[in-house]
């Protein structure tokens, strides 16, 4: 299974092409998992069915992981 989180955009493309896919339709998966914070496949309304459904077998949606913890100036956390 392979985490979406964990490929970058180019990647991404490649990786939906793998499945048989336009590459454009990793720009829109990356949208919905950056942008409007999707958290199943089945929210991504914009793809059509089959391919969610072949995502769900093949993918997963992991987690962010915080990489670092910055402290600013004025006490905040970055």
């Amino acid at each position: 299974m392979q985490d979406l989180y964990a490929l970058d955009a180019v990647a991404l493309r490649a990786f939906v092409a793998s499945l048989g896919e336009k590459p454009f339709r990793g720009d829109q998966v990356r949208r919905w998992l950056y942008e409007r914070g999707a958290t199943s496949f089945e929210e991504m309304s914009d793809l059509p069915a089959a391919f969610r459904s072949r995502l769900a077998e093949v993918a997963t949606l992991g987690t962010l992981v915080v990489d670092a913890d910055i402290p600013s100036r004025d006490g905040t956390i970055k």
